[in-house]
């Protein structure tokens, strides 16, 4: 549809045309095509008011370190939004590669609703890995400038000087509860076998709702230290 607003700012035309959206430095910002020279561009910033969807995501795989894209499986993901304070998420109910492929695809979807999403250590971890589990099934996972992400992972480190970079480490030097579902070595043993699989995938499940909201909390302890970054998924 033609309209006659914003401007064209190279020839001042008015026969403009909205043309989708991209990721800016400060977030998703609507996309325009002049019609009388060609030039594609974006209004001014001041112009165009930024509003972040933000939410928290993680995943809990089978496997970590070299090799998870390929070797490993992703069990479960969850992400909370950040101003409806609402967990989403989804998880295998049986093993077999069409119920990974199913909550991939779910995860992918989901993601999409959002312009910002915040991990810890989801640039070493969450993201590669989804990514390629997603290229497996030849699913689209969101490319450059599709999706911003913050990792509070390395935020965090730059600006406090603990014992340990983990983030129930920093969320208990912050005063909040530890996780009512701590995940040991027996829960991913369980998690391999076909008798023990469903209780083994609530209980990593019910782990990965309690990181998202811990990612949350400690997010907003140091959000005032941190500057917003551009990084795309």
């Amino acid at each position: 549809m033609i309209n006659v607003a914003p401007p064209c700012p190279r020839c001042c035309g008015s026969h403009t045309r909205q043309h989708g959206s991209i990721i800016a430095a400060r977030g998703r910002v609507t996309r325009y095509d002049c019609l009388d020279c060609g030039k594609r561009f974006h209004p001014s910033l001041k112009e165009q008011p930024i509003v972040e969807r933000e939410g928290y995501w993680d995943i809990e795989t089978s496997q970590a370190g070299r090799g998870a894209g390929n070797f490993g499986i992703i069990y479960c993901w969850c992400i909370l939004d950040r101003k409806s304070g609402v967990t989403t998420g989804d998880h295998m109910k049986s093993r077999s590669r069409t119920e990974e492929k199913r909550i991939v695809a779910s995860m992918i979807k989901d993601m999409r609703r959002f312009d910002r999403l915040y991990t810890w250590y989801g640039t070493g971890h969450d993201a590669p890995i989804a990514r390629s589990r997603a290229e497996f099934y030849g699913l689209d996972f969101p490319g450059y400038q599709d999706l911003l992400h913050t990792d509070l992972y390395y935020a965090f480190r730059g600006k406090f000087k603990l014992h340990s970079n983990r983030q129930d480490s920093a969320a208990e030097f912050f005063g909040q509860p530890l996780q009512a579902h701590h995940l040991r070595p027996e829960t991913w043993v369980n998690a391999m076998f076909n008798d023990t699989f469903k209780e083994a995938i609530a209980h990593i499940y019910a782990h990965c709702e309690e990181d998202v909201e811990q990612t949350q909390c400690v997010h907003e302890r140091i959000e005032k230290y941190m500057m917003g970054t551009k990084r795309t998924i």
